[in-house]
């Protein structure tokens, strides 16, 4: 009978007790068990992660090497008994058989995606319609594309956007921006990571600017329906005047938050602020969006963007406002 949560109390305290043991002595202890057959394999890794956590990695790919055919039992049971270590168990079970071993079962697509790591990216991409005020007063269309990928520690993010007014043969709205993130857990809460943004937009009185920045983020919450999450840390920054030419180059301060709120079928409320400090000014932006499904991978999404430059380039104004109403298509 396998192992299930009633048991946590009599496995702690038999791991206790054998705490010491050789390092060799946890593989062995596979072998015996593989050769029980039955579910003697599972029950062992189970006591094996119990008594040396830190060495999970390894006495999952161990497992899995022993008995291929059981490897989604194994991962399965583990993340059932261990949710803390659920990325661990299944990375090291995707990768602890060679390229040439027969894939995942079709239950667990999620783990032979891993595996394979050819499907780890989600992506968003969404086109709409967009009022603009401040520097440029129009409409324009708009196209947004998010992209994440999660694997193991690692967390990436990509994101570009496009938004272009034209009116009477004259363009009077034109923004581009890109960016890449990359966090990398020290813990379930605490993170550390870096920023790469370039924006080009034609009526903020820069020509382009650059930011490349480092940091250190805390999760407040994190849960599948709520998250919040704060960042912190120093920056470097360029930006050259579209009208002198000028290019200043700082260090500056940047700060970030990250809200999310999933509710009433899986519609989802969004905040995205950032505050960029530094000596020649500071800028500050605020991104909130409403994203409600409509179909299996459609969505409907209202959104508003602010900005603010404390000092902005002669002749250009300190506020921009975007309000954007999009149809998005997600890709899993």
């Amino acid at each position: 009978m396998p192992l299930n949560h009633h048991h946590l109390p009599a496995i702690a305290a038999m791991g206790f007790s054998l705490l010491l043991s050789f390092p060799a002595a946890a593989a062995y202890e596979l072998e015996a068990a593989n050769a029980k057959g039955g579910d003697a394999l599972v029950n062992a890794v189970i006591l094996a992660i119990a008594r040396k956590p830190m060495e999970v990695d390894d006495i999952i790919a161990d497992a899995v090497r022993l008995n291929p055919a059981r490897r989604m039992e194994i991962v399965s049971k583990s993340d059932e008994m261990f949710p803390g270590f659920k990325e661990r168990i299944e990375h090291a079970a995707a990768n602890a058989l060679p390229e040439t071993a027969a894939p995942l079962p079709t239950a667990a697509p999620e783990l032979a995606a891993d595996a394979t790591r050819l499907d780890g990216w989600k992506a968003d991409v969404a086109l709409g319609a967009a009022q603009v005020t401040g520097n440029s007063q129009s409409q324009a269309v708009n196209l947004d594309v998010k992209a994440t990928k999660d694997r193991a520690n690692w967390h990436h993010k990509l994101a570009a956007t496009a938004d272009y007014g034209r009116s009477d043969y004259v363009t009077n709205a034109r923004r581009y921006q890109l960016t890449g993130e990359s966090e990398y857990d020290l813990s379930k809460r605490t993170y550390t990571g870096g920023i790469l943004q370039y924006t080009d937009d034609g009526f903020s009185g820069y020509d382009y600017e650059l930011l490349e920045g480092f940091g250190y983020g805390y999760r407040i919450y994190d849960s599948k329906d709520l998250g919040l999450t704060v960042e912190a840390g120093p920056s470097l920054r360029q930006q050259r005047s579209s009208g002198s030419g000028d290019q200043t180059n700082e260090i500056i301060g940047r700060i970030a938050s990250d809200f999310y709120w999933v509710f009433a079928n899986k519609s989802k409320l969004t905040n995205e602020f950032s505050i960029l400090i530094g000596s020649s000014n500071t800028q500050t932006e605020n991104n909130l969006a409403l994203t409600a499904p409509v179909a299996d991978s459609f969505s409907l999404r209202a959104s508003l963007d602010v900005r603010n430059n404390s000092h902005p380039p002669l002749g250009s104004k300190a506020y921009d406002t975007i309000t954007k109403l999009q149809l998005v298509y997600s890709l899993q």
